[in-house]
Protein backbone atom coordinates (compact mmCIF):
# COMPACT_ATOMS: atom_id res chain seq x y z
CA UNK A 1 0.00 0.00 0.00
CA UNK A 2 1.10 3.18 -0.61
CA UNK A 3 1.48 5.01 2.80
CA UNK A 4 2.95 8.52 2.24
CA UNK A 5 1.04 11.00 -0.28
CA UNK A 6 1.40 14.46 -0.05
CA UNK A 7 -1.78 16.82 0.31
CA UNK A 8 -2.43 20.37 -1.18
CA UNK A 9 -5.47 22.97 -0.74
CA UNK A 10 -7.64 21.30 -3.38
CA UNK A 11 -7.16 17.83 -1.79
CA UNK A 12 -8.67 19.35 1.41
CA UNK A 13 -11.07 21.46 0.19
CA UNK A 14 -12.53 18.42 -1.83
CA UNK A 15 -11.80 16.47 1.13
CA UNK A 16 -14.26 18.60 3.45
CA UNK A 17 -16.72 19.54 0.17
CA UNK A 18 -17.18 15.49 0.02
CA UNK A 19 -18.37 15.36 3.44
CA UNK A 20 -20.52 18.97 3.41
CA UNK A 21 -22.31 17.13 0.84
CA UNK A 22 -22.54 13.25 1.89
CA UNK A 23 -23.53 14.48 5.31
CA UNK A 24 -21.12 14.99 7.83
CA UNK A 25 -23.18 12.77 10.11
CA UNK A 26 -22.39 9.63 7.52
CA UNK A 27 -18.84 9.84 8.24
CA UNK A 28 -19.59 9.12 11.86
CA UNK A 29 -19.26 5.04 11.02
CA UNK A 30 -16.24 5.33 9.45
CA UNK A 31 -14.65 7.86 11.93
CA UNK A 32 -15.43 5.01 14.67
CA UNK A 33 -13.94 2.20 12.93
CA UNK A 34 -10.52 4.43 12.32
CA UNK A 35 -10.01 5.19 15.53
CA UNK A 36 -11.47 2.07 16.65
CA UNK A 37 -8.40 0.56 14.22
CA UNK A 38 -5.40 3.20 15.34
CA UNK A 39 -6.35 2.56 19.24
CA UNK A 40 -5.61 -1.44 18.58
CA UNK A 41 -2.49 -0.39 16.67
CA UNK A 42 -1.30 1.49 19.39
CA UNK A 43 -2.06 -0.53 22.10
CA UNK A 44 -0.77 -3.56 20.71
CA UNK A 45 2.78 -1.33 20.30
CA UNK A 46 2.59 -0.13 24.27
CA UNK A 47 2.15 2.92 23.15
CA UNK A 48 0.28 5.67 25.46
CA UNK A 49 -2.67 8.37 23.28
CA UNK A 50 -4.82 10.46 24.60
CA UNK A 51 -7.83 12.22 22.92
CA UNK A 52 -7.45 16.46 22.51
CA UNK A 53 -9.03 19.02 20.24
CA UNK A 54 -13.08 19.13 19.44
CA UNK A 55 -12.35 15.14 19.65
CA UNK A 56 -11.94 15.05 23.22
CA UNK A 57 -15.09 17.48 23.86
CA UNK A 58 -17.32 14.74 22.12
CA UNK A 59 -16.25 12.29 23.91
CA UNK A 60 -16.19 14.19 26.99
CA UNK A 61 -19.06 15.58 26.99
CA UNK A 62 -21.32 13.64 25.03
CA UNK A 63 -19.71 9.59 24.55
CA UNK A 64 -19.38 10.45 21.21
CA UNK A 65 -17.82 12.70 18.16
CA UNK A 66 -18.78 15.83 16.80
CA UNK A 67 -20.20 15.21 13.44
CA UNK A 68 -18.77 17.86 11.26
CA UNK A 69 -14.98 17.97 12.82
CA UNK A 70 -12.55 18.20 10.14
CA UNK A 71 -10.06 15.40 11.41
CA UNK A 72 -9.84 13.34 14.18
CA UNK A 73 -7.41 14.43 17.12
CA UNK A 74 -5.17 12.65 19.81
CA UNK A 75 -1.88 13.44 21.56
CA UNK A 76 1.46 11.02 21.62
CA UNK A 77 4.90 11.26 23.50
CA UNK A 78 7.04 12.65 20.59
CA UNK A 79 9.71 9.63 21.15
CA UNK A 80 7.11 7.23 19.64
CA UNK A 81 6.96 9.09 16.20
CA UNK A 82 9.67 7.21 14.06
CA UNK A 83 8.11 4.15 15.76
CA UNK A 84 4.93 5.26 14.92
CA UNK A 85 5.65 5.62 11.10
CA UNK A 86 7.11 2.09 10.93
CA UNK A 87 3.86 1.26 12.44
CA UNK A 88 1.90 3.01 9.59
CA UNK A 89 3.55 2.09 7.02
CA UNK A 90 2.64 -1.80 7.66
CA UNK A 91 -1.14 -0.45 8.22
CA UNK A 92 -4.08 0.47 6.33
CA UNK A 93 -3.59 4.29 6.99
CA UNK A 94 -1.96 6.14 4.48
CA UNK A 95 0.04 9.63 5.70
CA UNK A 96 -0.74 12.38 4.10
CA UNK A 97 1.10 15.18 6.18
CA UNK A 98 4.39 14.37 8.48
CA UNK A 99 5.65 17.10 10.06
CA UNK A 100 8.07 18.35 13.06
CA UNK A 101 5.45 17.72 15.89
CA UNK A 102 2.40 16.11 13.81
CA UNK A 103 1.44 13.32 12.02
CA UNK A 104 -1.65 13.11 9.56
CA UNK A 105 -3.25 9.88 8.86
CA UNK A 106 -6.05 9.05 5.89
CA UNK A 107 -8.23 6.13 6.03
CA UNK A 108 -12.01 5.24 4.53
CA UNK A 109 -11.34 8.78 3.77
CA UNK A 110 -11.13 10.24 6.95
CA UNK A 111 -7.93 12.32 8.70
CA UNK A 112 -6.68 12.13 11.74
CA UNK A 113 -4.39 13.96 13.45
CA UNK A 114 -1.54 13.03 15.43
CA UNK A 115 0.13 15.68 17.47
CA UNK A 116 3.12 15.07 19.19
CA UNK A 117 4.34 16.68 22.69
CA UNK A 118 7.51 16.13 24.98
CA UNK A 119 6.93 14.96 28.70
CA UNK A 120 3.61 12.90 27.94
CA UNK A 121 2.53 12.51 31.95
CA UNK A 122 0.64 9.58 31.52
CA UNK A 123 -0.68 9.49 35.45
CA UNK A 124 -2.75 12.43 35.28
CA UNK A 125 -5.28 11.66 32.45
CA UNK A 126 -8.58 10.50 33.21
CA UNK A 127 -10.94 8.09 31.08
CA UNK A 128 -14.12 8.78 29.70
CA UNK A 129 -16.07 6.03 27.29
CA UNK A 130 -16.86 6.61 23.92
CA UNK A 131 -19.95 4.44 22.06
CA UNK A 132 -18.78 0.77 21.92
CA UNK A 133 -15.13 1.85 21.75
CA UNK A 134 -13.88 1.75 25.22
CA UNK A 135 -12.01 3.85 27.12
CA UNK A 136 -10.11 7.19 26.19
CA UNK A 137 -7.69 9.13 28.29
CA UNK A 138 -8.15 13.19 28.31
CA UNK A 139 -6.49 15.56 30.38
CA UNK A 140 -8.63 17.28 32.64
CA UNK A 141 -6.75 20.77 32.83
CA UNK A 142 -6.44 21.03 29.28
CA UNK A 143 -10.09 19.89 29.00
CA UNK A 144 -11.24 22.97 30.81
CA UNK A 145 -8.80 25.10 28.55
CA UNK A 146 -10.73 23.71 25.31
CA UNK A 147 -14.07 24.79 27.05
CA UNK A 148 -13.03 28.01 27.88
CA UNK A 149 -11.53 28.47 24.59
CA UNK A 150 -14.75 26.88 22.45
CA UNK A 151 -17.49 29.32 24.14
CA UNK A 152 -15.01 32.16 23.11
CA UNK A 153 -14.84 31.22 19.89
CA UNK A 154 -18.60 30.87 19.88
CA UNK A 155 -18.84 34.00 21.12
CA UNK A 156 -16.25 35.19 18.15
CA UNK A 157 -17.63 33.75 15.53
CA UNK A 158 -21.18 35.09 16.20
CA UNK A 159 -20.09 38.58 16.71
CA UNK A 160 -17.38 38.34 13.47
CA UNK A 161 -20.82 36.82 11.28
CA UNK A 162 -22.96 39.83 12.45
CA UNK A 163 -20.28 42.07 11.26
CA UNK A 164 -19.55 40.36 7.73
CA UNK A 165 -23.50 39.48 7.47
CA UNK A 166 -24.44 43.49 7.95
CA UNK A 167 -21.21 44.07 5.23
CA UNK A 168 -22.42 42.18 2.54
CA UNK A 169 -25.62 43.52 3.04
CA UNK A 170 -24.84 46.45 2.20
CA UNK A 171 -22.22 45.66 -0.13
CA UNK A 172 -24.83 43.69 -1.98
CA UNK A 173 -27.28 46.60 -1.96
CA UNK A 174 -24.61 48.71 -3.56
CA UNK A 175 -23.33 46.78 -6.38
CA UNK A 176 -27.07 45.82 -6.70
CA UNK A 177 -27.37 49.73 -7.29
CA UNK A 178 -24.80 50.18 -9.47
CA UNK A 179 -26.38 47.53 -12.35
CA UNK A 180 -29.95 48.97 -11.85
CA UNK A 181 -28.02 52.43 -12.86
CA UNK A 182 -26.00 50.25 -15.62
CA UNK A 183 -28.91 48.39 -17.34
CA UNK A 184 -31.30 51.15 -16.52
CA UNK A 185 -34.25 48.88 -14.94
CA UNK A 186 -36.14 48.57 -11.97
CA UNK A 187 -35.01 47.11 -8.65
CA UNK A 188 -38.31 44.59 -8.98
CA UNK A 189 -36.29 43.65 -11.95
CA UNK A 190 -32.74 43.79 -11.27
CA UNK A 191 -34.52 40.29 -9.17
CA UNK A 192 -35.49 38.57 -12.49
CA UNK A 193 -33.89 37.72 -15.69
CA UNK A 194 -32.36 40.40 -16.94
CA UNK A 195 -30.16 41.53 -20.16
CA UNK A 196 -26.84 42.55 -19.79
CA UNK A 197 -25.50 45.34 -21.70
CA UNK A 198 -21.84 46.05 -23.17
CA UNK A 199 -21.22 48.04 -20.26
CA UNK A 200 -22.38 46.08 -17.12
CA UNK A 201 -20.77 43.30 -19.20
CA UNK A 202 -17.48 44.66 -19.39
CA UNK A 203 -17.44 45.52 -15.71
CA UNK A 204 -18.04 41.69 -14.62
CA UNK A 205 -15.20 40.31 -12.26
CA UNK A 206 -14.72 36.43 -14.47
CA UNK A 207 -14.89 34.74 -10.31
CA UNK A 208 -15.28 36.26 -6.92
CA UNK A 209 -11.57 37.27 -5.45
CA UNK A 210 -12.08 34.41 -2.53
CA UNK A 211 -13.93 31.62 -4.71
CA UNK A 212 -12.24 28.32 -4.26
CA UNK A 213 -11.41 27.81 -7.99
CA UNK A 214 -8.75 30.15 -8.22
CA UNK A 215 -7.07 26.81 -6.35
CA UNK A 216 -9.34 23.97 -7.73
CA UNK A 217 -9.04 25.46 -11.59
CA UNK A 218 -6.35 27.43 -11.55
CA UNK A 219 -3.74 26.42 -13.93
CA UNK A 220 -7.27 27.04 -16.49
CA UNK A 221 -8.12 30.48 -15.07
CA UNK A 222 -4.29 31.49 -14.67
CA UNK A 223 -3.61 31.34 -18.31
CA UNK A 224 -6.35 33.59 -19.31
CA UNK A 225 -5.88 36.01 -16.75
CA UNK A 226 -2.13 36.39 -16.10
CA UNK A 227 -2.31 34.15 -12.43
CA UNK A 228 -5.49 36.34 -11.21
CA UNK A 229 -3.74 39.97 -12.34
CA UNK A 230 -6.49 40.79 -14.44
CA UNK A 231 -10.48 39.43 -12.80
CA UNK A 232 -12.62 42.54 -14.75
CA UNK A 233 -14.03 40.95 -18.20
CA UNK A 234 -12.46 44.26 -19.54
CA UNK A 235 -8.78 43.85 -18.16
CA UNK A 236 -8.69 40.79 -19.65
CA UNK A 237 -10.08 42.05 -22.62
CA UNK A 238 -7.75 44.13 -23.40
CA UNK A 239 -5.03 41.44 -21.93
CA UNK A 240 -6.17 38.61 -25.04
CA UNK A 241 -6.33 41.29 -27.63
CA UNK A 242 -2.41 42.20 -28.43
CA UNK A 243 0.46 40.11 -28.84
CA UNK A 244 0.26 38.04 -25.32
CA UNK A 245 -2.41 35.69 -26.76
CA UNK A 246 0.30 34.47 -29.23
CA UNK A 247 2.55 33.80 -26.54
CA UNK A 248 -0.39 32.29 -24.37
CA UNK A 249 -1.33 29.72 -27.30
CA UNK A 250 2.30 28.35 -26.98
CA UNK A 251 2.19 27.48 -23.50
CA UNK A 252 -1.22 25.70 -23.90
CA UNK A 253 -1.30 21.86 -22.54
CA UNK A 254 -3.82 19.94 -23.43
CA UNK A 255 -5.84 18.68 -20.63
CA UNK A 256 -5.95 14.05 -21.05
CA UNK A 257 -9.80 13.58 -21.37
CA UNK A 258 -9.52 9.91 -22.71
CA UNK A 259 -10.44 7.95 -19.76
CA UNK A 260 -13.39 8.49 -17.28
CA UNK A 261 -13.29 10.59 -14.58
CA UNK A 262 -14.81 10.18 -10.65
CA UNK A 263 -18.04 12.50 -10.38
CA UNK A 264 -18.89 15.09 -10.37
CA UNK A 265 -16.37 16.16 -12.81
CA UNK A 266 -17.11 19.96 -11.56
CA UNK A 267 -14.92 18.96 -8.68
CA UNK A 268 -12.80 16.27 -10.15
CA UNK A 269 -8.67 17.34 -9.20
CA UNK A 270 -7.45 15.30 -12.16
CA UNK A 271 -9.84 16.90 -14.68
CA UNK A 272 -8.52 20.05 -13.85
CA UNK A 273 -5.32 19.53 -13.18
CA UNK A 274 -4.02 17.89 -16.70
CA UNK A 275 -3.76 20.60 -18.72
CA UNK A 276 -4.99 24.74 -19.00
CA UNK A 277 -6.89 24.80 -21.93
CA UNK A 278 -10.38 24.78 -20.73
CA UNK A 279 -11.35 28.55 -20.81
CA UNK A 280 -8.61 29.89 -23.58
CA UNK A 281 -10.08 27.29 -25.81
CA UNK A 282 -13.23 28.79 -25.07
CA UNK A 283 -11.58 32.63 -26.41
CA UNK A 284 -10.06 30.82 -29.21
CA UNK A 285 -13.04 29.01 -30.62
CA UNK A 286 -15.67 30.79 -29.40
CA UNK A 287 -19.54 29.49 -29.45
CA UNK A 288 -19.58 25.73 -31.27
CA UNK A 289 -22.67 24.05 -31.27
CA UNK A 290 -23.25 20.65 -29.21
CA UNK A 291 -20.64 21.32 -26.78
CA UNK A 292 -20.62 18.24 -24.51
CA UNK A 293 -21.45 19.36 -21.25
CA UNK A 294 -19.62 18.56 -17.82
CA UNK A 295 -22.47 16.34 -16.59
CA UNK A 296 -22.17 14.68 -20.14
CA UNK A 297 -18.39 14.46 -20.02
CA UNK A 298 -18.09 10.56 -19.05
CA UNK A 299 -20.59 9.81 -21.48
CA UNK A 300 -18.60 10.68 -24.16
CA UNK A 301 -15.12 9.64 -23.42
CA UNK A 302 -17.03 6.22 -22.79
CA UNK A 303 -19.09 5.97 -25.74
CA UNK A 304 -17.65 8.36 -28.33
CA UNK A 305 -14.58 9.91 -27.92
CA UNK A 306 -13.91 10.52 -31.35
CA UNK A 307 -11.43 13.21 -30.20
CA UNK A 308 -9.73 14.20 -26.97
CA UNK A 309 -12.99 16.02 -25.32
CA UNK A 310 -12.19 19.58 -25.41
CA UNK A 311 -9.18 19.77 -27.22
CA UNK A 312 -8.55 21.78 -30.18
CA UNK A 313 -9.51 18.89 -32.27
CA UNK A 314 -12.51 18.63 -30.71
CA UNK A 315 -13.33 22.10 -30.78
CA UNK A 316 -12.25 22.09 -34.79
CA UNK A 317 -15.07 19.37 -35.54
CA UNK A 318 -18.09 21.61 -33.87
CA UNK A 319 -20.17 23.49 -36.28
CA UNK A 320 -19.93 27.27 -35.66
CA UNK A 321 -22.19 29.32 -34.09
CA UNK A 322 -24.02 32.49 -36.41
CA UNK A 323 -25.09 35.36 -34.62
CA UNK A 324 -28.79 34.72 -34.86
CA UNK A 325 -27.80 31.03 -33.33
CA UNK A 326 -25.73 32.48 -30.48
CA UNK A 327 -28.50 35.07 -29.35
CA UNK A 328 -30.84 32.35 -28.92
CA UNK A 329 -28.64 30.34 -26.92
CA UNK A 330 -27.79 33.15 -24.77
CA UNK A 331 -31.11 34.05 -23.67
CA UNK A 332 -31.82 30.30 -23.39
CA UNK A 333 -29.15 29.78 -21.13
CA UNK A 334 -28.50 32.81 -19.28
CA UNK A 335 -25.55 33.42 -16.74
CA UNK A 336 -25.57 34.25 -12.82
CA UNK A 337 -24.25 36.96 -11.40
CA UNK A 338 -23.58 37.81 -7.98
CA UNK A 339 -21.93 40.91 -6.64
CA UNK A 340 -20.77 41.61 -10.19
CA UNK A 341 -18.94 38.25 -10.32
CA UNK A 342 -19.66 35.24 -13.06
CA UNK A 343 -20.74 32.62 -10.64
CA UNK A 344 -22.18 30.33 -13.79
CA UNK A 345 -21.25 30.88 -17.19
CA UNK A 346 -17.67 31.24 -16.91
CA UNK A 347 -17.03 29.43 -20.37
CA UNK A 348 -19.69 31.63 -22.22
CA UNK A 349 -18.18 34.88 -21.14
CA UNK A 350 -15.21 33.30 -22.51
CA UNK A 351 -16.56 32.68 -25.58
CA UNK A 352 -17.64 35.89 -26.13
CA UNK A 353 -14.56 37.00 -25.27
CA UNK A 354 -13.09 35.74 -27.93
CA UNK A 355 -16.20 36.60 -30.17
CA UNK A 356 -15.26 40.18 -29.36
CA UNK A 357 -11.46 39.96 -29.49
CA UNK A 358 -12.45 38.79 -33.84
CA UNK A 359 -13.79 41.63 -34.29
CA UNK A 360 -17.54 40.72 -33.52
CA UNK A 361 -20.70 43.01 -32.19
CA UNK A 362 -21.23 42.07 -28.55
CA UNK A 363 -24.42 40.08 -28.26
CA UNK A 364 -26.58 40.53 -25.12
CA UNK A 365 -26.25 37.81 -22.14
CA UNK A 366 -29.46 37.15 -20.10
CA UNK A 367 -28.62 36.99 -16.99
CA UNK A 368 -29.86 35.75 -13.11
CA UNK A 369 -28.70 38.38 -10.77
CA UNK A 370 -28.57 36.49 -7.27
Amino acid sequence: MKYFSKWDEIDRFLYFDFWHLKGHNKSIQFRNQNISYLKSLLEENNIEFKCTKDTALGIINNSQLIENSFADNFKLDKQNLLKLIDIFKKSEFEIIEYRKNKLTLFRQNRLINLYFVNQFIFKIFQKSKVNNMGEFYYNQNEYITLIVLKNFNILYKRAFMFIRRRYLRYYKLAIQYLLIKRLSVSKADISKQVEINYKTFLNLNIEPKNSINWILRKKHLALVTDSKKHIKVKTILKYLSNDNLNKIINNIVESDNSTPFEEPISHNKKFWNSGNNYFIYNVLFSFRKNVTSYQNANTYIVSDNSYNLYSKKYYQSLEKMNPDEIKTFLDSNPIEITNNDVTSGKHRVFAMIGWLINGNEYIPFKARVV
